[in-house]
């Protein structure tokens, strides 16, 4: 497990640039960041540009764990569209992140699945926040898609909100458990 929120600690696992396999060349696993606006990091020294629609989809993807059926994702960032725009530009941001991402993630005619073979600091730090505070505090997850805007797209927005308010709960949490164990227990009554 990482206990740092830097792009470099996320590389973990061999995936080629661009999805694309090689024997010859060593690769790494995707690495989200979303402490800030979030970005990309297909290697250490690769980040494509992504608009800010498929990065949006990227995030809630990696966050929002499981399948997802293609209507909730067309729903959620391209809402404002009639069905049939929503549905084309669903399936050009699915391209592109096929594009970069290869196998890791699973699109089919009915939905899509971000696997776990893409690194991301949030995942990181939920899963650090339940096994060791002193780690989960080292993310940055206050800045959670700080500075990240994705136009006409409410539904999104609401989720941006409702995952950072949850992610600030437990950045709390974990500071309020490190002061307590800091603390000298309190005097016995004589």
């Amino acid at each position: 497990p990482l206990s740092c929120s830097t792009p470099a600690c996320f590389f973990l696992a061999t995936v080629p640039p661009l999805g694309i396999p090689s024997p010859l060349a060593p690769a790494f696993a995707p690495a989200l960041t979303s402490s800030g606006p979030p970005r990309l990091f297909l290697h250490p020294s690769i980040r494509p540009s992504l608009a800010a629609k498929p990065l949006g989809l990227l995030a809630y993807l990696a966050l929002a764990r499981g399948a997802h059926p293609r209507e909730e994702l067309a729903a959620l960032l391209w809402g404002e569209s009639p069905d049939e725009a929503a549905r084309t530009s669903l399936r050009q941001a699915l391209k592109q992140l096929r594009h970069l991402l290869g196998d890791a993630i699973q699109i089919s005619r009915v939905t899509v699945e971000l696997t776990h073979a893409v690194e991301c600091d949030v995942r990181q730090f939920t899963d650090a926040s339940i096994r060791s505070p002193r780690d989960a505090i080292r993310f940055d997850v206050p800045r959670f898609l700080h500075g990240f805007v994705v136009r006409a797209s409410p539904a999104f927005e609401e989720w941006v909100t409702t995952t950072r308010r949850s992610l600030l709960q437990s950045f709390q949490q974990a500071l309020r458990t490190l002061v307590l164990a800091t603390l000298p227990p309190p005097p016995l009554p004589h």
